[in-house]
């Protein structure tokens, strides 16, 4: 394999794999902190940008110029709101002060109004993307090649720039004010936000200037950024010990998503001889392993991670404690024997 052809299959599995990465963090952070409103919108922050992966994605697959110009109308319009978003964040973390107040108004007032301008004329018009460009493209799939950006795409890289500096900023002011136990959550949220910034920056002038340059290293860099702040907005907004847990159930997401795509290869490989109730048998019996050695697999990763044992302790007795609530005929449950 050279390295062209390299480049444009990283330029292709990568968003979608990123993409995957980052809808599980927004379902991992919502199934747990769904009444906070500060890690909802981390939630939705991490599916924001979880959409432009997959508009990446699937733009660079798409075999039609009907089928990208659909696909960057339906997902390309997230981008500019996953700035704001978290910049709508990071000021829900100061919630007592009068300049954080003044800063939500301007969010509000200004910020959103002017991302959600930018989402309808990528979708209405021409001002973003030239689609009358794109249905004259010679080669699908592209390949690598970029959807012709407008006149319009020059306020992106300002605008992504612009209010993750926002961000980056006032993250640095909660910072002096927080104390000192807090301030390692605030410094990982300022680097994160500054190399998610670098990223966002480099793909839209990657996009802008139709550059030779790979996409998934600009790729890589945001995402890096978005997991270390998101990761560092997680750790100083509860007061769990979430570590054991976060990486546990990524370690466990990603080992399970491995196994369906590897049954999912071997049914397409080996439908040309046999029927495709092999790939059915294959995939129900994945089913059923990975849903019953659930157990064993969350006790194998703790002793990979060195999870303390009071805590693994702990979290069995709550699972026990909640199954006995959930399946016990009783109307009273007995406290001590818990």
């Amino acid at each position: 394999m050279d390295l062209t052809a390299l480049q444009v299959m990283l330029s292709t599995l990568v968003p979608f794999l990123i993409g995957v990465a980052l809808f599980w963090l927004a379902l991992y952070i919502f199934s747990r902190w769904s009444r906070d409103r500060a890690l909802r919108l981390l939630a939705l922050t991490s599916g924001l940008v979880c959409m432009y992966f997959f508009y990446a994605g699937l733009t660079r697959t798409a075999n039609t110029p009907e089928a990208a110009a659909l696909w960057i109308r339906l997902l390309w319009p997230a981008v500019p709101f996953a700035p704001v978003v978290w910049l709508n964040m990071v000021l829900e973390l100061d919630q007592g002060a009068t300049a954080s107040l003044r800063w939500r108004r301007l969010t509000y007032a200004i910020l959103y109004p002017l991302a959600g301008g930018l989402a309808a004329a990528a979708i209405l018009t021409e001002w973003i993307f030239r689609y009358s460009a794109i249905y004259r493209l010679p080669l699908f799939p592209w390949e690598g090649y970029e959807a012709p950006s407008g006149d319009g795409y020059y306020a992106m890289p300002v605008f992504l720039g612009g209010v993750l500096g926002l961000a980056a900023w006032r993250l640095f002011a909660l910072k002096r004010q927080a104390e000192v136990v807090a301030q390692s959550h605030f410094r990982r949220m300022v680097a994160g936000t500054i190399v998610a910034a670098i990223g966002a920056v480099y793909l839209a002038l990657d996009q802008l200037l139709a550059t030779s340059l790979p996409e998934w290293f600009g790729e890589c860099i945001m995402t890096a950024g978005v997991f270390l702040a998101i990761y560092a907005a997680i750790s100083y907004r509860t007061t769990l010990r979430i570590r054991h847990d976060f990486f546990q159930s990524m370690i466990r997401t990603a080992v399970v998503s491995t196994l369906y795509l590897i049954a999912v290869l071997v049914g397409l490989l080996l439908q040309q001889t046999y029927s495709w109730a092999l790939l059915f048998v294959v995939l129900s019996l994945l089913v059923v392993v990975t849903h019953t050695m659930y157990d064993m697999a969350a006790a194998w990763i703790d002793r990979v991670l060195r999870v303390p044992p009071d805590l693994g302790r702990e979290r069995e007795r709550s699972r026990r404690f909640y199954r006995s609530i959930l399946f016990s005929d009783q109307a009273t449950l007995d406290l001590r024997t818990w």
